[in-house]
């Protein structure tokens, strides 16, 4: 059994949840997130009700989504990840599964991840487009793959997303973590969504190994 850290319960974080929670090798699942439900999230977040607006998402998430009779065991964090809580929150996880909105707890995680030689997936979506790859010690990291600037582009909220694009991140992610449980050790392709072509397309890393992290 392994502990899976989610940090984010939205768009992606949801169905990442749910997948989750459905699959026995997860054993525990933790859904870290300090937001509320927003009216505006129930177009692409349908485990959320009008009557949720207001209420912390994680907790809301977790109870909804605990199977009756399972293996799996959800629990909620209703805060934010921060570099001041980052190390007490995720001490005891196997794999971070990112379904976060902004570059800066990206940055958070991938330091942890380096400092403790963890592995995690990283998920992004915004307008038409998405990305997901799994991101193993020793392999490229975030700044390999994106440069370490700690500027972004725009987030889903100011620019919008489409639903289908946020599920296809998610099953893209799920399917990341099938293949980590057959090998840990093995970081993956850049996978790119394209939700005006509905294709995925994959970019292979060949032999690029992190050099930002004193790791040859």
């Amino acid at each position: 059994m392994w502990h899976v850290a989610i940090i984010g319960a939205g768009a992606i974080g949801s169905p990442l949840a749910f997948g989750l929670s459905q699959r026995p090798e997860s054993g525990e699942v933790t859904i870290i997130d300090g937001d509320q439900v927003q009216l505006s999230n129930l177009a692409r977040q349908p485990w959320y009700e009008a009557q949720d607006v207001g209420q912390g998402k994680a907790a809301l998430l977790a109870r909804r989504l605990q199977p009756d009779v399972a293996p799996v065991r959800l629990q909620a964090v209703p805060h934010m990840l921060t570099e001041d809580n980052v190390d007490g929150l995720l001490s005891s996880a196997d794999l971070v599964m990112d379904a976060t909105d902004n570059w800066e707890t990206r940055l958070i995680i991938q330091d942890w991840a380096a400092r403790h030689h963890r592995p995690w997936i990283f998920n992004s979506a915004v307008r038409l487009e998405g990305m997901s790859t799994c991101l193993a010690p020793g392999g490229p990291c975030l700044k390999c793959w994106f440069g370490a600037t700690t500027s972004e582009g725009p987030r889903c909220f100011e620019a919008g997303v489409l639903g289908s694009v946020t599920l296809a991140v998610a099953g893209q992610a799920l399917r990341l973590f099938d293949q980590w449980l057959k090998v840990p050790g093995q970081p993956s392709a850049l996978w790119l969504v394209d939700g005006l072509a509905g294709k995925f397309r994959a970019i292979n890393p060949g032999s690029l190994r992190c050099h930002h992290y004193g790791i040859g």
